[in-house]
């Protein structure tokens, strides 16, 4: 069987010769997994999504090549190499931060590795993903388990805004990175009376 990298689009080339002089040869697909693909005049094998071994890990398909009196019908079956992808990162909604606030809880840290679906935590197969913090004033925050916390005090007088790069990395070095940037909402500070 034929294999292919996931993420592939073109999985197959067929290759047909008639020895009968100014034949014109013509492919066409059937089969179990047909209505996920196409063949062009030249005999490439085309899915109309890009492969993902999580979801299939191989194709199977009738091809036939008709010479306009004959056809020869051959199954294929193209394997599906695993790659190792990046995991994802949800989208992290953040929680206001006001002035002169410490430990904020900004928001909740997620994400999905492709390469664990139907796989358990502990399992071999399982990716690993470990969660960092870069960037500007990454000094300025924490993970406290799933959740991003601002470690503060937040001075809006001497930084308005704060900015976090959370980079989800697996066992392979493949990351995902969120940027961050928080406001800080300034507060109206009490005057002081410096006169004696």
């Amino acid at each position: 069987a034929a294999a292919v990298n996931e993420g592939s689009t073109e999985i197959y080339t067929a290759a047909a010769s008639d020895e009968d002089a100014g034949t014109t040869l013509t492919y066409s697909i059937s089969g179990t997994d047909a209505d996920k693909m196409t063949i062009d005049g030249s005999g490439v094998v085309t899915l109309n999504n890009a492969a993902d071994f999580e979801s299939q890990p191989s194709y199977s398909f009738d091809l036939t090549v008709d010479d306009g009196t004959t056809t020869v019908t051959k199954d294929i079956v193209v394997n599906i190499a695993d790659v190792n992808e990046a995991p994802v990162l949800d989208t992290i909604t953040t929680a206001t931060l006001k002035e002169n606030q410490s430990d904020v809880q900004i928001g909740l840290v997620s994400w999905t590795d492709p390469d664990n679906v139907g796989d358990s935590y502990g399992d071999a197969a399982y990716d690993d993903v470990v969660v960092t913090l870069e960037g500007d004033d990454a000094s300025s925050f924490r993970m406290e388990g799933s959740i991003l916390t601002f470690t503060g005090p937040a001075n809006y007088e001497v930084q308005d805004s704060y900015k976090v790069d959370v980079i989800a990395t697996d066992e392979t070095g493949a990351k995902d990175t969120e940027s961050l940037t928080i406001p800080v909402v300034d507060i109206n500070d009490d005057p002081e009376l410096t006169s004696g």
